[in-house]
Formats: structure tokens, C-alpha cells, sequence
């Protein structure tokens, strides 16, 4: 919401429909006055599965037909992120070729510019 409001505010600026400082700013105004999210809160990764369990748990999840089921194995086969996978197009995926091209758009840290091949 925040960064809709500087938006909005900086567009109203350039419009000449307001001056001075934009009060949503971000990196000028409210990020020095917070403290650094390390010292909020520890980032704690989810544990990973050993890998020497992957193969029974590959079968487990063949096993369950389940939407859930499917996507996971699908993220596990292309080591994609839960949203790469989960919104997923049929028109990103080359059968033939055996490609997936992810829009930019959709990855972290929304690289427009630059679309994701996974082989």
C-alpha cells in the first residue's frame, strides 16, 4: 500500500499537482527510521528434505493424484519457485522442445525484462 502511495504521490508531483518531499518515500524518509529486518526477526528456512529420502517421497507423491500432489512434484522436477509453478500457463510449456519459459513478470524480484528458461 505504501509503495501505491508513493507511486501516486510521485506521479502527482510530476503532474505539477503537488510539491515538496513525497511523505511515502521510501528509501528517503521511512526505511532510516526502521531498524534492519535481521535485527526485528531471525530468518528461520523451513528444514529441507534429506536427500536420500527424496525417492520414497517421490513415490508417495506419484501416488496421490491430488492438484496439491501434482504441483509439488512439478516443482520438485524444476526446482521452481510455489508461484512460478503454481500459476503455471500451458502456453509458457515447449512439449516438443521440452522448455518452460517463465515470464520475468513472475519471478522474484518481478525481472520483466528477463524471461526464465528451465530446461
Amino acid at each position: 500500500m505504501r509503495g501505491r502511495i508513493e507511486m501516486i504521490l510521485t506521479a502527482a508531483k510530476a503532474e505539477g499537482l503537488r510539491t515538496g518531499d513525497n511523505p511515502a518515500a521510501w528509501r528517503e524518509r521511512i526505511k532510516p527510521l526502521l531498524p534492519s529486518k535481521r535485527k526485528v526477526r531471525a530468518v528461520v528456512h523451513h528444514p529441507a528434505l534429506p536427500y536420500p529420502l527424496l525417492p520414497k517421497f517421490m513415490v508417495s507423491l506419484r501416488a496421490d493424484q491430488s492438484d496439491s500432489a501434482l504441483l509439488l512434484q512439478f516443482i520438485i522436477g524444476t526446482a521452481a519457485r510455489y508461484n512460478e509453478g503454481a500459476f503455471a500457463d500451458w502456453t509458457e510449456i515447449e512439449s516438443d522442445e521440452k522448455l518452460w519459459t517463465i515470464p520475468g513478470a513472475r519471478m522474484k524480484g518481478d525481472r520483466s525484462d528477463k524471461p526464465h528458461v528451465v530446461l
